[in-house]
Parts: C-alpha cells; structure tokens; sequence
C-alpha cells in the first residue's frame, strides 16, 4: 500500500499513514480507528500556518511608528544608535553608542548583526527607525515556521498549528518582535539552531550538525543569552548515544564552530570596555545579570519568576495547559525534548538571575521559553481532547479560548506603555544645540543597584537629540561628581525633575552657578552650562 510521507517523531522516531486514510489531529500514534483521524494536506497546513504568521505579523501594525518611545525604550534607542552610527563608520566590530563621549563611543557589545542590517535598509530606503521594527516582525515571521516544522515533529497538524498559534501570540514575543532590538533575531536562530539538530539526532548527518553548529554561533553572537540550550542538545546526545557520543567528531565539531567564534568577538568586545571604558554589561562587568546565593534562597525569587512566566507567556490558562502537557501527554520522543529544554531553561534563569527575576527589566530574557511552553499547552489540549468525556473537551476549548484572550488583553497593556519625557527633552534639545555640541544628561537609573554595579546611561535623550555626551548616574548628584562629569566640556545638560529628589547638598546651587535654564517640559529641564572650571 503506497503511504504518505514519513513524518519523524524526534530521536529517530517515525510514523507512517496509509495514503487516504483519515487521520484525527488529536489522536497522535495513538488513535487505531482509520475513521477517527483527519490529517490536513501539507497544502492546507501551509495555508494555516502562513495565516497565522500573517494575522501575527497584521495585529503588530497598529501603532507602529518610528518613535521608539514604547516598552524598553532605552534598549530601543541603543540599537537605533548603533544603527545610526554605522552610517558613518560601518565596521561591524566596533558599534558606537552617543553616550560615550568624548571619545569615538565604541562599546562593550554583542556581535550588532541586527543593527547592522537595519544600516544596510538605512543606506537603501533612507534611516527611518520603522525599519528596524520591520526587520524584527519579518524574522519573527520566520520564526513561526520553524517552530511549526518542530512541533510537527511531535503533534498532529491542527495542534502544531495551535502551538504556533500560542507561540505567536505570546505577550513576550508580541511585544519584542515588535521592537528595534535583536530579540527576534537570536530567537529565529535559537529555533533554527534546535531544529537542525533535532535532525541530526535523526540522520546523524554532517550538513545537519553543521548547520546546527552555525545557527548555535550566530543565536551566541547575537544574545549571549541563547546558550542555555546548548546544555538541552548534550542532555539529548547523551540519551540517545551515552557519555561517549560527546566526543564523536560531529559534536567536536559543532562545538568548535558554535563556541569558538564567540569566544573571539567577545574577546574583541572586552578589549574595547577596557580601553574605551563603554560598555553594555555583557562580559566584563559594569551591569552583571548574574544570579547569587542569597537571591536563589529568596522565595520572591521564584514567586517572581512564576509571576513573569505565566502572566507574560501564555497567561493562566495557557500555563494551565502547559502543566497537563509536561506531566500527563504521552508521545515518542516528547519527554526527551521538553524535560532536558526545561531543564536547561530554569539553569539559565539561575545564572541570570537579577535579570531573569526582573519584570520591568529584563522580560525579554523570557522570550526563550515560549516555544517550549507553547508546545507543552498544545500537548495538554490533545490529552483533554483525548480523554473520554465531553466536559473535557469543552474544557480544553474554554482553556484556550481563556489562554487567548488573556494574551491579547496582557499584549494591549505592554503595547500601551510610553515614554514621553525623554522623546521630548531630546526633540527640544536637537532645536537649541549644534550638531558638534556634547551633552550630559541626568539618568534616571542609579550606578549601584543594591550594590551591584549598573548600566544607568540614558539613551534615549542622545538618540532622539543626535548628540554625544555622557550620562549622570540618579545616584551621582553631588558637587564632586558634577565637576568631574563637567571635565569634557559639555555645553548642556538635561535634568528630570523626578529624578533630581535624590539630589545631595549642594547640587542645585552648583547647577545655578554654572548653569542658565534654556528650556522646560512638564517632565524635563534643559540648562545651557557656562562654567566648566572648579
């Protein structure tokens, strides 16, 4: 009997469908009745999947704007920066930030693949920051498909088509395919990085390890953050093939390529924190991510990363699903992919901890769960929709229905947040300064968060003024750190009035002795500075 195509299940496990025969979307290799089963065409599923990553891609349009004055909008202007600047100078190894003054602003970065194709679309269509936020919808798209060519893997098409549907519906990755930040890139190489090797575990062949090994390199290079999964692909070589089976040359070689490049460049990005002095804490200190002891005894600790991950990811009811689906869902091949991708998940929200356990902070350290978890809730639909009984069935309609609407309503609430202020103290400054003039500009973030250092730089005032300068730390308003701050010479300064509360003695007279009120906002102060001298 001719059969449709061989579909593998994960670790070198298939199943096979006589040609004509019906196949229920739920029923998995479990279902033995020919009329209970209803396979989509491949033709159909791609319909369904392009509509998705479509419907997707249309619901983030509304409200787009160039104005990057949304959720994480300092992280925004930085990448916008950096794009802006390779304008005049595009060496991709030295990205320069305008809060590194008086020097050239080179910094302490990851390897800036993102913005750096955001300056080729600049040199083509002239520089519009809505092509940055574009660019990040477009990869995100991409990365819909790869996730529903892993989830086939494991589901039927109907619910692999729900887990992208999950997937791309995410608060998390709502808000960040969305945005000018390089999260949608690492994420579409993350998944392209865990599909490839999925099929070597299949085939066991060199150009699937090695585009694994490529796709593990570039998702490093573009967030360091991404290399947590790494230890889920060592947990599934292990149990398929033992210890032994880590030393074979395929996996020699897929570490040498997916390591040692960025062992090189963040090599390159240290040297240039230590001369330069600019840096965005991704190595060598100046805001750590790291998780300690006396934050993992914390339990705020783990109510809060319960917290981010269920209100953020696929909301209550979808958590719901991800719970039934991680314990009660039975496939080959499906423990072995969740349990070590969970595993190595919860490792890296230990090691980044401060980050990871922080909402307002770094909820994009987040993004990398969702297809585990979209993936999960799908498998808990199917085993409800499996279970005898009708109340369950309509359960699991209500459950996802729930799951839905609670991302959508979570998403309008990230995507409703702005920041006003610094778009129009940089507005105002670009009119009253020269293009050559330095600025410093007071931030709103301290230089010791509970005495760990961190990055409080101000971006956003730079970007939108198009001037260099350097930030004052909140927590660095005394006489002593105004003059030194004072040494390169800037010729304005930008205050907030929120922020000067922390203010020491002293302070505001040496503002008023040196300093003449040019302009004032609601929520800022621009002062022309006269006086540099002690």
């Amino acid at each position: 009997m001719a059969t449709r195509e061989v579909r593998s299940d994960g670790f070198g496990r298939s199943d096979q469908t006589p040609e004509g025969v019906a196949t229920n979307p739920f029923a998995g290799q479990s279902s033995s009745d020919p009329a209970d089963r209803v396979l989509l065409s491949r033709r159909k599923a791609r319909l369904a999947l392009w509509g998705i990553a479509l419907l997707a891609t249309a619901s983030r349009l509304p409200g787009l704007t160039p104005l990057l004055n949304d959720r994480d909008s300092w992280r925004q202007t930085d990448t916008a920066s950096i794009a802006h600047n390779f304008l005049d100078e595009p060496n991709i190894l030295y990205p320069r930030v305008f809060w590194g003054a008086p020097g050239p602003g080179y910094v302490e970065a990851e390897f800036q693949l993102y913005s750096y194709t955001v300056s080729l679309l600049y040199r083509v269509f002239g520089e519009n920051p809505l092509y940055g936020r574009l660019l990040s919808l477009l990869l995100n798209a991409f990365a819909c498909l790869v996730f529903f060519s892993i989830a086939r893997r494991f589901l039927e098409d109907i619910p692999a088509l729900l887990a992208v549907a999950l997937f791309a519906f995410s608060p998390a990755i709502y808000i960040y395919s969305r945005a000018f930040m390089p999260e949608s890139m690492a994420l579409l190489f993350y998944l392209l990085a865990l599909k490839s090797y999925l099929d070597f575990l299949d085939r066991e062949s060199w150009p699937t390890i090695l585009s694994s090994a490529v796709f593990m390199s570039l998702a490093i290079l573009v967030k360091p953050t991404t290399i947590h999964i790494g230890l889920a692909f060592m947990i599934f070589s292990i149990s398929k093939g033992g210890w032994r089976s880590l030393f074979r040359p395929h996996l020699l070689a897929f570490a040498a390529i997916a390591f040692l490049p960025n062992i090189a460049y963040y090599t390159h990005a240290v040297m240039l924190h230590l001369h330069y002095g600019n840096t965005f804490g991704v190595i060598s200190g100046g805001d750590p991510k790291w998780g300690n002891l006396a934050l993992w005894t914390r339990p705020k600790f783990y109510a809060k990363l319960v917290y981010i991950d269920e209100q953020y990811i696929l909301g209550a009811a979808g958590s719901l699903l991800a719970i039934l689906g991680f314990f009660v869902y039975r496939r080959a091949g499906w423990r072995q992919l969740l349990w070590p991708w969970i595993l190595s998940t919860a490792i890296y929200y230990f090691i980044a901890g401060r980050y990871t356990s922080a909402p307002g902070r770094g909820l994009q350290y987040h993004i990398y769960a969702v297809a585990c978890y979209a993936l999960a809730a799908s498998g808990g639909v199917v085993w409800l929709v499996r279970s005898a009984g009708r109340r369950l069935r309509i359960l699991s309609v209500a459950l996802v229905l729930l799951a839905f609407a609670q991302q959508g309503w979570q998403s309008a609430v990230l995507c409703r947040e702005r920041y006003t202020s610094m778009l129009s103290a940089g507005s105002k400054l670009a009119q009253l300064s020269q293009p050559d003039d330095y600025i410093l500009v007071l931030s709103r973030d301290v230089s010791i968060d509970k005495g760990v250092p961190n990055n409080y730089q101000q971006p956003d005032v730079f970007f939108y003024a198009r001037r260099w300068g350097r930030s004052l730390a909140r927590d660095r308003q005394t006489p002593k750190d105004l003059l030194s701050a004072l040494a390169f010479q800037p010729k304005w300064y930008v205050s907030f009035p929120d922020a000067e509360e922390d203010a020491a003695a002293g302070f505001r007279e040496e503002i008023a002795r040196r300093m003449t009120l040019a302009a004032q906002g609601d929520e800022y102060a621009i002062y022309q500075i006269h006086s540099w001298n002690p």
